[in-house]
């Protein structure tokens, strides 16, 4: 198979999707992770991030965020903070 291996984590995913999903981040073989904003704000998920080398993490929904602001989901509210931790923020 060619191209980029993107996989998803978030909340509707069983113990083992999530599992497959993080072990892919954790050997490199995935280069862009889809993550939900209830699993970004989740400490352990972003000690994780923090030790990965993924090229691109997308939070679904942030355009949802931008138009309705924190009144969303709380999750979006800290999108920007969340990002500067992991130090991933590219212009």
């Amino acid at each position: 198979m060619s191209g980029i291996k993107a996989v998803t984590f978030n909340s509707t995913q069983d113990f083992e999707e999530k599992c497959d999903s993080l072990h892919g981040i954790y050997t490199s073989s995935t280069k862009i992770f889809f993550i939900s904003p209830e699993c970004l704000i989740n400490e352990r998920i972003l000690t994780f991030l923090r030790k990965t080398k993924v090229c691109l993490f997308c939070v679904d929904e942030v355009h949802c965020a931008l138009e309705w602001g924190q009144f969303f989901r709380p999750g979006h509210y800290f999108y920007l903070h969340i990002c500067s931790k992991l130090n991933k923020i590219y212009s």
